[in-house]
């Protein structure tokens, strides 16, 4: 039996030292924005499969966050690629992850879109806070590994 490979993008967003997390509903916890890459068929060539662009994808899931568009030379920028086999909590199915990590910084001042349940936080206090997914803290251990906790350069 082939493991299902579920297509992750999470766009770490920064302002001064803290990160943005969002509160999700359907987890009952804050994590960083993210969203699946999304899938296209295109019924013209034989129903033929295309992917969304991961840049675009982090760009996507920024604006939504922060109610705003991104020209292509603003986008996030990739951090790291994380795979990791996990069990669904969704649905208990044992899963091949592969996340795509990207950061954006904002300047000082910068807000999320309305409607949008959101706190800045330091990576250190994620460790430690509550509600706070088990996603969110996998993703900043992996990037504590490899040296790539905020603040980044450029």
């Amino acid at each position: 039996m082939k493991c299902p490979n579920v297509e992750v993008v999470a766009t770490l967003i920064l302002q001064e030292r803290k990160l943005l997390t969002v509160y999700n509903p359907r987890w009952g916890a804050f994590s960083f924005p993210m969203s699946k890459r999304k899938q296209f068929t295109d019924e013209a060539s034989s129903k033929a499969v295309h992917r969304e662009d991961w840049k675009k994808t982090a760009a996507r899931v920024a604006g939504e966050v922060l109610g705003r568009t991104f020209r292509p030379d603003e986008f996030p920028q990739p951090l790291c690629e994380i795979k990791d086999y996990e069990q669904s909590d969704a649905d208990g199915v044992w899963k091949l992850y592969t996340i795509q990590v990207f950061g954006l910084k904002l300047p000082q001042g910068a807000k999320f879109a309305p409607g949008v349940a959101g706190e800045w936080l330091p990576a250190a206090e994620l460790k430690t806070r509550e509600p706070i997914t088990r996603t969110a803290r996998f993703i900043l251990a992996r990037l504590e590994e490899q040296d790539l906790l905020p603040p980044w350069k450029g």
